[in-house]
């Protein structure tokens, strides 16, 4: 939310905009961004009009991070630190106090006095962090712009109910190193008039409204901060953009090897996304193969290998054992149920599709010192998860392992197993067996379309489709009737 002088007229930028529109200042709002599951601003901080933000900032403009803003700026670094889970792993929402700690920046220069400011917060990861020698820097220069405080105005302890989030050293709100750059967790745009229960934001909002007045038309303020340059005409091009297959995590060795596969020609955006994905560690192993080369695949019981989505191996009398082990530790450390259950439903998927019927779900988990409480959290969410996705289809979770180590603080490792036995003739393998071979796709179309609810069936007789097998031919049928 920019605003452009005189006037004042607030307009609205998208995020794929290029350039702010000669905007006076920057005001990047609060609320929820898509990747905020990852980290809360990690994807919002590559938006085009984010490099554009940038450069305005560099050329001595104002820009004011809110909430989510905060968030997006501490991980474009234009403001130092960055803002974690909340102590309590809790959303926080309800009102707090806090106090300027400085009455002579472009933000607070119209506040009355230092007395303590009510406003409401909102938000998940607001826990404000850094290391030591940044806080003492933060101290030093006097760039802790807000703290939160408790009812006698002192710095709430990051255990004091008054910190909502567990902020070191109270921080709810600091500064950039040139004064002009303000990330605040709390919402003044929510307390901007008496009937919402506290109209002491808007000391906040009129501050930027006349600094930014006063840096296009008139002195400056707020204790000599002056606006230069060329007064938000910025644009893009004036930062380097770093090449697209690296913002997508390719080498550039990785990128002349698909040159290769392309017969020399280079990628186009498509195509380098998908090799991306691909290529990525998550999708092809791509460090972890060299050791797994090193493993037996081979022997008289092994009826399927390496390149299948599972292993199989006989177990006699025409049965087969399927198997399946997967790590699903970085999406487990950032969403535990979720990371946990969808490694789960991954390994049951490759169990199936082998013509095996899952049993059994086991795991091996690795967590950090169980008196922490993010780990506490981790393990809720991921024993949660993988029992139940189990739970879900009908499979139970049988045995595994936990252990607690200070190594896997943060970093938790989640390995899950599933098991399915299998009728041998029933094999289904991941390869066509010739091209011409038929490829069925049995689904359920959305309710309200003129076909939603038929179901498939068994085909009757005359219905059969031979396929081939790497292993022996046999017949599927399919067919499909109205319910």
């Amino acid at each position: 939310m920019p605003c452009r002088w005189p006037g004042p007229t607030r307009f609205a930028l998208w995020h794929e905009q290029a350039t702010l529109e000669g905007a006076a200042a920057v005001v990047l709002p609060g609320g929820f961004a898509y990747g905020d599951y990852v980290r809360a601003g990690v994807i919002a901080r590559f938006s085009p009009v984010m490099r554009a933000v940038g450069a305005f900032a560099a050329d001595g403009g104002l820009v004011l991070g809110i909430c989510n803003g905060f968030q997006v700026l501490a991980e474009a670094g234009l403001v130092p630190g960055a803002l974690l889970r909340n102590g309590s792993l809790r959303f926080a929402g309800h009102e707090v106090a806090i106090a300027a700690e400085r009455l002579d920046t472009p933000f607070t220069h119209a506040l009355d006095g230092r007395h303590a400011l009510r406003m409401p917060v909102a938000h998940g990861e607001g826990r404000y962090y850094a290391d030591d020698a940044t806080l003492d820097g933060l101290e030093r220069d006097g760039r802790i712009l807000f703290r939160y405080v408790d009812g006698a105005g002192a710095p709430a302890t990051p255990s004091d109910p008054a910190n909502p989030n567990g902020s070191l050293r109270a921080i709810a709100g600091v500064l950039n190193a040139a004064g002009n750059v303000a990330g605040l967790m709390p919402h003044p745009e929510r307390a901007a008039e008496a009937i919402l229960g506290s109209d002491d934001g808007m000391g906040i909002i009129r501050s930027l409204v006349e600094s930014a007045a006063g840096a296009t038309h008139g002195p400056a303020v707020a204790g000599g901060w002056r606006r230069s340059g060329s007064g938000g005409a910025v644009t893009v091009a004036e930062r380097p953009v770093e090449p697209l297959h690296r913002r997508l995590g390719v080498t550039d060795d990785e990128l002349d090897a698909i040159r290769e596969r392309l017969a020399g020609r280079d990628p186009n955006d498509l195509e380098l996304a998908m090799f991306s994905v691909m290529w990525s560690e998550h999708c092809s192993y791509k460090s972890s193969k060299p050791l797994l080369r090193t493993l037996p695949t081979a022997g008289e019981g092994v009826v399927a290998g390496p390149g299948e989505n599972a292993g199989v191996i006989s177990i006699g009398d025409g049965l087969a054992v399927a198997f399946k082990i997967e790590s699903h530790n970085h999406p487990s450390a950032v969403e535990p149920y979720q990371g946990a259950a969808t490694g789960v439903g991954g390994i049951l998927r490759d169990i199936f599709t082998m013509g095996a019927r899952p049993i059994a779900v086991l795991d091996a988990l690795r967590f950090g010192d169980p008196a922490d409480a993010r780990t506490r959290h981790l393990v809720d969410g991921v024993v949660h998860g993988v029992g139940g996705y189990g739970n879900c289809v009908g499979v139970p979770t049988i045995g595994g392992e936990l252990v607690f180590d200070p190594t896997y603080a943060g970093n938790p490792l989640v390995n899950v197993m599933a098991i399915g036995l299998l009728d041998e003739r029933r094999l289904t393998l991941a390869t066509a067996g010739r091209p011409g071979d038929l490829v069925v796709l049995y689904a359920r179309p959305p309710v309200g379309t003129a076909s939603a609810g038929r179901r498939c069936w068994p085909a009757p007789r005359s219905a059969t489709t031979t396929r081939p097998s790497a292993h022996r031919s046999r017949s599927v049928t399919h067919s499909r009737r109205s319910s």
